[in-house]
């Protein structure tokens, strides 16, 4: 099971390199996940709940990956300015790409919203390096 979690996290990476393959094969575990979490009511352990941090773990690591490569903390408040907002098209432009190639199979499969948890999550993250 831990296997199958860490996919749904890395998703990311497996689909950015072969799209087709592995959108299918995500897919597949979902649904997999679906009938183990139709089988199983909501626990402690639930399948819905792995998942869901799962998913919180690959955007924080896409947060971070993003935050690495562009300096939040500049001395002009300009380049700050344009570095912030070079962030923000980042993360909106990773929230329409997950809207359309994930959401609709995670809701579908396993009724968690995708976008909701990446936009809370960038949300918050957003909030904490404007006010730095």
């Amino acid at each position: 099971m831990t296997v199958i979690i860490s996919i749904s996290r890395k998703h990311r990476l497996y689909i950015g390199n072969n799209g087709t393959k592995y959108r299918a094969q995500l897919e597949a575990i979902l649904k997999g996940l679906h009938i183990l979490h139709t089988l199983k009511w909501r626990t402690r352990n639930d399948i819905v709940l792995q998942v869901e941090d799962a998913l919180l773990a690959s955007v924080r690591e896409w947060f971070n990956f993003v935050i690495d490569r562009i300096p939040t903390h500049e001395k002009s408040q300009n380049g700050r300015m344009k570095n912030l907002t070079r962030i923000t098209h980042l993360l909106m432009a990773d929230i329409e790409e997950g809207r359309k190639q994930y959401a609709t199979m995670f809701w579908e499969n396993l009724n968690i919203d995708y976008v909701e948890i990446a936009y809370r999550e960038f949300d918050q993250n957003l909030t904490l390096i404007t006010k730095a």
